[in-house]
């Protein structure tokens, strides 16, 4: 029998020693993503953008985000429970695995629209400058309206003194009236009246166009704003209350502006009570009698005399309904956020860390021994210690690499996944969110600072070269002579009439003038033309605009503009000198 006990014995100790496993799904899963996700700007498209030419002058382009859901795989976690026994002691054991599990995360992909640059809007298939009523004028750059003339101003506005549909015309108005449009109309100021302003309201009338009716009983008021004079012996408002003293009126005793009637007692202003208006109103009432009820928010105090609101440090409002907006905080919202990697700070400023980061500015990253730009996603291991692997950002070109889900946090002026591509042209800053302002030319992609092509200078690439400058940056010096301008571009002289070389510093050849010397001259002769605009001047004994005509009936010399000296018995004069030519059987100088 010992033997077959001993046999039970051993077989119910291989039982016991055989492990069952029971597995369950780990309550806390963590969710690790490599999809970047990228702010997407919301963005109307203007009206038939793809009518625009992207080269075409003021046309830039702008970047948006489309999303797509996909399927991934991922680790997940699990916990499996181990039974043990040993002998008749048994016990379970934790462990934790993993297994491959799928998940929809969110891929986005940036597609490009074409848009007209700040400052102009799309006409058709072109972007044309956006004026604010622009009038009797042109616009011919963002909020520059070119007059015609004689109109002045932002507008092309006649001014208040003039008027007429050249603003030829001076008004007539007088005491400060103005006048303007196709007319001479004066428009008085209060107080004023008159067909130009020279009258003032008359008695019992105040204010614009003399309309209001004054209120004073015992006093006159004022033709501009019918306050009320009183005469001696009277007060109030209106004049209307008697002083008990007939001599006059005794001093009031009213405190912070209140003001008293005829037996003395106080009127207070908004905001004071009491007997002699020394006392505030109650906390949570303002105005007059202290009877209106404060409508402040959020701990917010309110002005005793207006009720309104100051706020409490992280509100803004008229009440203080509102809490600071992202990124601010402290009074009135004033201060920003120094918060890094995507944390938020209270109202006191206290930074509040998104997952992954630490520390008082949410500068550290949670992986412990690599410096940020190298670390990504965060793992849990069997025994709750974290752990990092190697993230792919162009460490020259990224601000940070975020611990949790490893996207690349890209310095400004770079982008992609991995922060290896620059700014899109168009466009600079963090992100490359932010478009250039440079008149259609290019901008830096990390200060957005604009790149002016050569001919052009400002700080948004809008003006040319000044006047006898010309290149890059406008830094080389024009050498055109003799009144020639030279392209701001290349420095390229255009000469003017009369003149022609590199430097428009050679005159038309003979017998030709005009525009780049392109004209025959039609003089004869051997009369001089003029190599600017071609005009002849004739030698003496010639006339005509071609100076093809000789002088006749008897004139002679420049322009044939002199008379002979000759007598009756002379044939002809010479047309150039005037000498007589005498007949036959005469002789002597005018015979």
């Amino acid at each position: 029998m010992r033997w077959k006990e001993s046999l039970c014995i051993a077989t119910l100790l291989l039982v016991a020693m055989v492990t069952v496993t029971e597995a369950r799904v780990s309550g806390k899963l963590m969710v690790v993503s490599r999809v970047r996700r990228e702010v997407t700007m919301a963005t109307t498209p203007a009206p038939d953008e793809t009518l625009l030419d992207p080269n075409g002058p003021h046309v830039c382009t702008r970047r948006i985000t489309e999303s797509r859901t996909v399927r991934e795989t991922y680790r997940q976690p699990y916990t499996t429970l181990t039974t043990r026994c040993i002998f008749y002691i048994c016990f379970r054991q934790p462990k934790t695995a993993y297994r491959q599990a799928y998940r929809s995360v969110v891929k986005s992909t940036i597609v490009t629209k074409r848009a007209c640059c700040p400052g102009y809007h799309q006409e058709g298939d072109s972007c044309e400058p956006s004026c604010y009523m622009c009038i009797h004028g042109t616009c011919t750059a963002p909020d520059v309206c070119t007059c015609e003339d004689g109109y002045v101003g932002q507008q092309c506005r006649c001014d208040g003194q003039h008027y007429g549909s050249d603003c030829e015309l001076n008004c007539d108005c007088q005491n400060g009236g103005t006048c303007g449009g196709d007319d001479s109309q004066c428009f008085c100021p209060p107080g004023y009246s008159g067909d130009h302003c020279e009258n003032r309201c008359p008695e019992g009338t105040y204010g614009a166009s003399c309309d209001n009716r004054c209120t004073c009983e015992n006093g006159v008021c004022d033709h501009v704003t019918g306050e009320c004079q009183c005469n001696d012996g009277y007060t109030g408002p209106s004049c209307n209350e008697a002083c008990e003293d007939p001599d006059g009126c005794l001093q009031c005793p009213c405190l912070n502006g209140g003001t008293c009637d005829s037996n003395g007692a106080c009127i207070c202003a908004a905001g004071f009570k009491g007997d002699v208006c020394g006392e505030p109103c109650d906390p949570g009432t303002y105005g007059a009698h202290c009877a209106s009820a404060c409508l402040c928010h959020h701990g917010a105090t309110c002005d005793p005399a207006t009720g309104e609101c100051t706020c409490r440090a992280g509100f803004i409002g008229d009440n203080c309904e509102e809490e600071c907006a992202v990124g601010r905080y402290g009074t009135d919202c004033a201060q920003t956020c120094d918060c890094k990697n995507g944390g938020t700070c209270t109202s006191g400023g206290q930074c509040l860390c998104t997952m992954g980061w630490h520390g008082n500015k949410c500068q550290g990253n949670i992986c412990p021994y690599n410096p940020p730009e190298y670390t990504t996603e965060h793992y849990t291991d069997e025994f709750h210690w974290p752990y990092c692997i190697p993230c792919h950002c162009n460490k020259d070109n990224t601000e940070s690499c975020n611990p949790w889900g490893g996207h690349c946090e890209c310095n400004p002026g770079w982008g992609g996944v991995n922060c290896d591509k620059i700014c899109a042209e168009g466009f600079w800053g963090k992100g490359c969110t932010d478009m250039c302002d440079c008149a259609g030319s290019h901008c830096d992609p990390v200060n957005g600072l604009c790149l002016c092509p050569a001919g052009y200078t400002g700080s948004k690439c809008n003006e040319t070269c000044p006047m006898g400058r010309y290149g890059s940056g406008c830094a080389e010096t024009c050498l055109c002579e003799n009144g020639g301008t030279c392209s701001p571009v290349d420095g390229s002289c255009t000469c003017p009439p009369g003149w022609t070389g590199y430097r428009c510093n050679e005159p038309c050849p003979r017998g030709m003038y005009g525009l780049r010397c392109n004209s025959t001259c039609e003089c004869q002769n051997e009369s001089w033309c003029n190599p600017a605009n071609g005009t002849c001047t004739c030698r003496p004994g010639f006339t005509g605009t071609k100076c093809d005509m000789a002088c006749q009936n008897m004139t002679y010399g420049q322009d044939c503009a002199m008379r002979c000296n000759c007598s009756v018995h002379a044939n002809s004069c010479d047309q150039r000198t005037g000498q007589c030519v005498c007949m036959d059987g005469w002789r002597g100088n005018n015979h």
